[in-house]
């Protein structure tokens, strides 16, 4: 009787405990969504938030195209040669075509008759280009100075003592080096050409321009006294171009019917209007300096300023 009064207890307590967890479940409807809950004091579900689409990762950027094949080394072509006028050159200006370069020189002949040159004085004219001066016994004396040998001091004494003007032909690099010569070449009243540090032809316009600009610039600077419009090209190159650019900035290109290394033997050329040029400044030169300027005043020469000529 015991037993059957447990086991009915027993099935009482399941039954009991089946009922509590009946009411507190929950009504599941649809698929799997939560539509409402049994316990009246419960929250209201709230709407889920739709899952967000994730966002879409960016491209990944483009990998560099493979380097080109490299361009095999050219050497840069070897300038022309400077061409030398043959004779028919001398009095055919139309030969004288766009691109040629040519190297100054000139041809003596005998009985005090001015040389001919590479170009006649009428083919250089319009580009502002000499060579001589006028029909008379004058003589243009210059110097060109690439550096200093150590005589120019001597030189300028001598020009003093002789009161004889003359025309200093400078590079850049001579005037940054030897500013005190330079300063006194202006106060004693010479001109101050410039002398190209680099053939002329061979540069591009903007090589051209700083050859010319660079030096002015420097000398309005530097220098109470301004840089002459003269200048004489490195190694007596030129072109038709390098002419005309010459003349666009202002100068007057200046040759020579006279070059001499040995002093001594200037007079034996001497011509009306004479522009004799003088190089290589050694001590035996310097020496023969005032030689040579009585020789030239004792045949009826006189010297007067390179602005004699224009």
């Amino acid at each position: 009787m015991r037993r059957l009064c447990a086991f009915i207890c027993y099935i009482a307590v399941l039954f009991l405990l089946a009922g509590c967890s009946g009411a507190n479940a929950p009504d599941m409807r649809g698929e799997g969504t939560l539509l409402y809950a049994a316990n009246p004091t419960s929250t209201p579900a709230v709407q889920p938030t739709p899952a967000q689409t994730p966002e879409a990762s960016p491209s990944p950027a483009p990998e560099p195209a493979p380097p080109a094949d490299p361009i095999p080394y050219a050497p840069e072509p070897t300038p022309p040669p400077l061409v030398i006028a043959l004779p028919e050159l001398i009095e055919n200006n139309a030969a004288a075509a766009e691109g040629y370069i040519y190297h100054w020189q000139i041809t003596p002949r005998p009985g005090g008759i001015p040389p001919t040159g590479t170009h006649t004085a009428a083919f250089l004219r319009p580009f502002s280009a000499l060579y001589r001066g006028p029909e008379n016994n004058s003589v243009f004396l210059t110097f060109e100075l690439a550096y200093e040998a150590g005589h120019t001091e001597a030189v300028l004494d001598i020009l003093r003592e002789w009161h004889i003007p003359a025309a200093f032909f400078v590079t850049l690099p001579y005037v940054e080096n030897n500013a005190d010569l330079v300063e006194r070449m202006g106060a004693e009243g010479h001109v101050i050409g410039l002398l190209t540090h680099n053939p002329l032809p061979f540069l591009s316009d903007a090589g051209i321009s700083e050859e010319m600009l660079y030096p002015s610039r420097h000398f309005s600077t530097h220098f109470v006294h301004p840089i002459d419009p003269f200048l004489r090209p490195a190694a007596g190159a030129y072109s038709e171009h390098s002419l005309g650019r010459t003349r666009h900035y202002g100068f007057f290109t200046l040759f020579w019917s006279a070059l001499h290394y040995d002093w001594a033997q200037a007079v034996d050329s001497v011509h009306p209007g004479m522009v004799l040029s003088l190089q290589g400044m050694s001590t035996a030169n310097t020496a023969a300096l005032p030689g040579m300027l009585a020789g030239f005043q004792q045949a009826g020469f006189f010297f007067i300023s390179l602005y004699g000529l224009i």
